[in-house]
């Protein structure tokens, strides 16, 4: 079941990932006075990445809602999936059926343009590399060369 799909933006990119307050219901639950919690997730290559669920005080007057937001591991997944702004995250939530436990997807896409134009979003697929490395040669010495000199430098006396 699709939880978030979010455009990113500039905050998004560079710091932290704001969530809808709508959907911090379908995320791990806050336990007594905590503010925050770690979860797992996995992405479309099946690497699971450890994020960090956060939230504003309760108590402070003027909060009329959380501000949920994923801080730790955040940044690490938008570096190594190069994201940029107006890209696409999309969080899965999928409920297991044996211990009744809960398990996370995301999806990063980039974004398709055509003239200047977002036309599409498509999905990163990272594929590991398989070819084998190539062992390099040692190289050859070459003999050092003899470069001649010019001839209006020949009887030039250094």
């Amino acid at each position: 079941m699709e939880i978030v799909s979010k455009n990113l933006r500039h905050t998004d990119v560079r710091t932290r990932l704001t969530i809808p307050s709508k959907s911090l219901k379908f995320f791990p639950p806050l336990r007594g006075h905590k503010r925050a919690v770690d979860f797992d997730v996995r992405d479309e290559s099946d690497r699971v990445w450890k994020f960090r669920l956060w939230t504003r005080k309760k108590r402070m007057k003027k909060v009329k809602y959380l501000k949920p937001v994923l801080t730790m591991g955040w940044r690490e997944f938008v570096r190594s999936k190069e994201l940029r702004v107006r890209d696409r995250v999309v969080f899965y939530m999928e409920k297991q059926q044996a211990g009744g436990g809960v398990k996370y997807r995301v999806i990063a896409e980039k974004t398709v343009k055509l003239f200047g134009v977002v036309f599409a979003y498509k999905p990163i697929h990272i594929v590991a590399d398989t070819r084998q490395e190539q062992v390099e040669e040692p190289r050859q010495e070459r003999p050092n060369r003899v470069r001649k000199v010019p001839r209006w430098l020949q009887d030039y006396d250094y």
